[in-house]
């Protein structure tokens, strides 16, 4: 343009973003299904919804065809359907009890799974509104544009029985042929974003984690909550397991407390505990906003996640007042703890979390006292010592005048090793092999190898991951217990065979400290 131009305006304007661009790019928040649906029934709790049904669509194949959240919560009029159907929503939030954070969830969440979404709601004294934004038509016409109109006679009715069959089933009285007096149905349609293929998984899925997350809703008593029309019941991943409270205390802050209670789970014992989910990947932190579970199976910087710590399990439950202090994320499945909180925190769960590692070692030395016996294995390979090649014996030089009667001259004593193979007869209550467990971390190799004489000592790392997921477990099981022990005394044996400084000597090295790396890794 001319700098004469008088089409140009200085000074300060309006700035629309391109509507196009920016709803695609806010499809790809850091949703899941999972997050996104708990986000849309935040709002209904927000309404005052007591009830609130969660239908998985299926389509003519099993597919998802849509999600449907219907609540009995006070509903909407136009002005503030008008608001809910808007980006960054202005519809009043109490942060003492609200769930919802910044005012996006219900356009976000929703197109994160679908690009359509219907509302159909209503208050007490007001009309059934209908209500639609698609996100096809945001992009062909590159504009936030939405409709809003009364819901025409024949849906209507077909609203209502619907929604009269849904209340009673819950068991929510109605008068004959009277629609509720409010409610709200949201629709996700166009479901191009599913993360479960059929239907019925991600109704499986809803299910698990709605009976987690809004867990205090459904024990209070007050709530309902039903997927595909069956009840859900309330899962404590921390209650549920007969936990002991080690410790309770408040973090008091200007805007709210926050309450921190750790606890260390019954151990069932390691098949019983992974059918439990007493595991790596539960272990840690649950978060509570408001009541709600927003982060779960944390370390929030505090520790790293090992099999120690599975029975590990520390509840930190905080008002949305202090989002400001906690930092939540958008999508609300995290926090993040400034400098000055992660010290008070640490503060109080440091020392348990020490003490239920402690607890943890004392099991598992406990149960190698009664289970991990190689008396066997060392029995069969000494046994078959004859067939394999071994490590040479260092022996001792002595006064060949003492062994005349024995030895014809003393060229032996010229060579500092002798080869084991070459032994007639070997004695199975002398014992050639020798595995002892010792502590040496979890980071340490799996085995070592040492000699004294004729006898191979493997040195089992009893801190690795893998002694105590596989070898401990299967003390008792002679079909995987004894194979493992071959093996490893294998590579001890070609480990004390390879000569000392030699380039075989430092690969053996190399290799054992590698596996014994790698499989930590994979195992934790």
């Amino acid at each position: 343009m001319q700098a004469n131009d008088t089409t140009i305006k200085y000074g300060e304007s309006e700035n629309y973003p391109n509507a196009a661009k920016l709803m695609q790019s806010l499809r790809h928040l850091d949703y899941d299904n999972i997050s996104a649906i708990n986000d849309l029934i935040d709002n209904s709790i927000d309404a005052g919804a007591t009830s609130i049904w969660i239908d998985i669509l299926p389509g003519k194949k099993g597919e998802i065809a849509g999600i449907a959240i219907v609540d009995n919560g006070s509903g909407m009029d136009h002005a503030t359907l008008d608001q809910a159907l808007k980006l960054g929503s202005e519809t009043g939030r109490n942060a003492a009890f609200d769930l919802g954070l910044y005012g996006m969830g219900l356009i976000t969440a929703s197109i994160s799974m679908g690009r359509r979404l219907e509302i159909i709601t209503k208050t007490a004294s007001g009309e059934v509104l209908i209500g639609i934004q698609d996100v096809d038509e945001i992009i062909e016409k590159d504009a936030f544009v939405k409709s809003i109109e009364p819901l025409n006679p024949v849906k209507q009715a077909e609203t209502a029985r619907m929604i009269a069959e849904k209340f009673a089933d819950a068991g929510i009285k109605l008068p004959k042929g009277q629609t509720p007096a409010s409610f709200t149905i949201v629709t996700i349609s166009k479901i191009d974003r599913p993360q479960k293929l059929r239907e019925t998984s991600l109704a499986d899925d809803v299910q698990r984690w709605v009976a987690q997350v809004f867990r205090r809703f459904i024990q209070s008593k007050k709530f309902d909550f039903y997927v595909d029309g069956k009840k859900v019941a309330a899962i404590d991943p921390i209650r549920d397991y007969e936990p002991t409270i080690l410790t309770e205390e408040n973090i008091k802050l200007e805007q709210g407390d926050i309450n921190v209670v750790v606890v260390e789970l019954k151990d069932y014992g390691s098949e019983i505990n992974k059918a439990k989910g007493i595991n790596i990947t539960n272990q840690g932190f649950y978060v509570m906003r408001n009541n709600r579970e927003i982060s779960c199976g944390e370390t929030l910087g505090l520790f790293t996640k090992h099999n120690d710590f599975n029975t590990l399990r520390i509840e930190l439950s905080y008002p949305a007042t202090l989002d400001p202090e906690l930092n939540a994320n958008f999508s609300k499945q995290r926090i993040r703890l400034s400098q000055d909180l992660r010290d008070k925190v640490s503060h109080i769960c440091n020392p348990f979390i020490r003490q239920v590692r402690v607890n943890a070692k004392k099991r598992q030395e406990a149960n190698r006292d009664t289970k991990e016996d190689f008396t066997n294995v060392e029995k069969y390979i000494t046994q078959k010592l004859h067939l394999l090649k071994n490590p040479k014996v260092e022996i001792e030089k002595r006064d060949a005048a003492k062994n005349k009667s024995k030895q014809k001259d003393h060229d032996m004593f010229e060579h500092s090793r002798l080869d084991i193979t070459k032994r007639q007869h070997i004695k199975l209550d002398a014992l050639k092999v020798k595995f002892i467990a010792v502590h040496n971390t979890n980071k340490a190799p799996l085995w070592e190898a040492d000699q004294e004489r004729d006898v191979v000592i493997v040195k089992w790392n009893c801190d690795h991951p893998f002694y105590q997921r596989v070898v401990a477990p299967y003390a008792e099981t002679p079909e995987v217990f004894n194979p493992i022990a071959y093996l490893i005394y294998c590579f001890a044996a070609a480990e004390l065979i390879a000569k000392e400084g030699s380039d075989s000597q430092e690969m053996l090295d190399n290799i054992r400290y590698d596996v014994g790396r790698n499989l930590a890794v994979l195992l934790n």
